[in-house]
């Protein structure tokens, strides 16, 4: 029992993990950092390999790139339009 309760501790953990990525970007995108980022999540896009499956995509730590790269775009077109 008590390893399936920290088998839920740790992927609640990682969702919370991801969603704090995202506050991150956004964060950066908010102090003028955010072109930054881009490029550099640009330049590592490739070399992530893409979770197969649903237990790899909870297991992830981080947020896949591409997306969080599309979420920076659009927060940056957001800032421009202010």
């Amino acid at each position: 029992m008590q390893v399936v309760l920290h088998r839920i501790a740790d992927l609640s953990f990682r969702v919370v993990g991801r969603k704090e990525e995202f506050r991150a970007d956004a964060y950066a995108v908010e102090l003028g950092m955010g072109a930054g980022l881009l490029s550099f999540l640009e330049k590592i896009e490739g070399t992530e390999g893409s979770p197969k499956g649903i237990w790899a995509r909870l297991e992830a730590t981080h947020p896949p790139v591409a997306f969080r790269i599309e979420q920076i775009e659009i927060a940056l077109e957001e800032k421009e339009m202010m």
